[in-house]
């Protein structure tokens, strides 16, 4: 099998190419701008040698279908996806989230690719309150209540034609909060960042949404469930909601604190206003996909490496 995987560069995207890089799989990296400081906390200098990086747009179809047949692709992870606060440039979202996914699916529906896995969001999914249910199930009703949860809505409608009309294999996945070692503290989702790997790195951490209870996912944990989603042999499904442990702000806090006795962190009231419950019997039954890291062993793994790093920059500049 021989990838395209789009935003490589990006958090979730790093952790999907070392895992197809460990298993020795080939794959061609696109983003569109190539930078690799994520990159470079998770690879060796010779080991981002030997793999190859593509400048590209998703908004561009001429440029994915000629990209994916020179380089005979026969599958797309697909992660590229506007994140920075795509209400304040509804246009944008629209072209990325949108506009760049039909893209991908239609890049592999012209070519004769059998399956596109693609990154959606549980944002879907709206607030716990408007489910009936104390765990939404994985074909919950939707809910957006952003311009970018209204994106990945829109786009799990999409995926479902490009099953029944032309035989096209869409998985996406809605990964919950995904923390650990490179995660940038900025955009939605930066709060799990700020609150774990700021104070790591002995910074003061301001944290949203101090009073809520999230869906911890450890990156690895995402990156796993994404080669299962690729490798299953399940048609049907159309997305799998891909989740970690459930506990609160406060506790996370004091764990880290346990940690690095001394942390700065300041939690902010308020909640981030998602669901964080979920039934995960498909991603379970379907994919094979259980979570392996409990929030205790991924904030203890992310603060390691972390440590790590520092000791590492401390050396260097000895």
């Amino acid at each position: 099998m021989k990838y395209l995987l789009t935003g490589a560069c990006g958090f979730i995207g790093a952790y999907v190419l070392r895992a197809l890089f460990d298993e020795k799989e080939e794959v061609v990296c696109m983003d569109i701008t190539i930078h690799t400081d994520i990159l470079e906390k998770i690879f060796t200098q010779e080991e981002l040698k030997r793999i190859r990086f593509v400048r590209g747009n998703v908004q561009d179809l001429a440029f994915l279908v000629d990209l994916c047949k020179k380089n005979e692709i026969n599958s797309i992870i697909h992660l590229a996806t506007l994140l920075e606060v795509p209400s304040r440039n509804c246009s944008e979202a629209v072209k990325t989230n949108i506009l760049g996914t039909v893209n991908i699916f239609d890049t592999a529906r012209i070519l004769g690719m059998k399956k596109v896995v693609w990154a959606s969001s549980q944002t879907v999914f709206g607030p716990q309150g408007r489910h009936r249910e104390e765990y939404i199930q994985n074909d919950g009703a939707h809910y957006p209540l952003t311009i970018y949860a209204a994106t990945k809505s829109f786009l799990e409608n999409i995926s479902r034609n490009y099953y029944e009309e032309y035989g096209l294999i869409t998985i996406g996945l809605r990964y919950s909060i995904v923390y650990g070692y490179g995660r940038p503290d900025t955009g939605g989702g930066g709060y799990a960042a700020c609150l774990i790997n700021r104070p790591a790195y002995g910074k003061k951490a301001i944290v949203q949404y101090g009073d809520d209870a999230p869906n911890w996912l450890y990156v690895k944990d995402a990156a796993r469930a994404t080669l299962l989603a690729c490798r299953t042999s399940e048609e049907r499904i159309r997305a799998y909601t891909i989740t970690g442990e459930i506990q609160e702000t406060k506790k996370v806090r004091d764990y880290v604190k346990k940690i690095i006795p001394g942390a700065d962190i300041e939690l902010l009231p308020g909640v981030f206003g998602s669901g964080w419950k979920f039934d995960v019997t498909q991603a379970r039954e379907r994919l094979g996909y259980e979570p392996s890291y409990s929030v205790q062993r991924g904030v203890r793994e992310t603060i390691r490496l972390i440590q790590k790093e520092m000791e590492r920059r401390d050396k260097d500049e000895k």
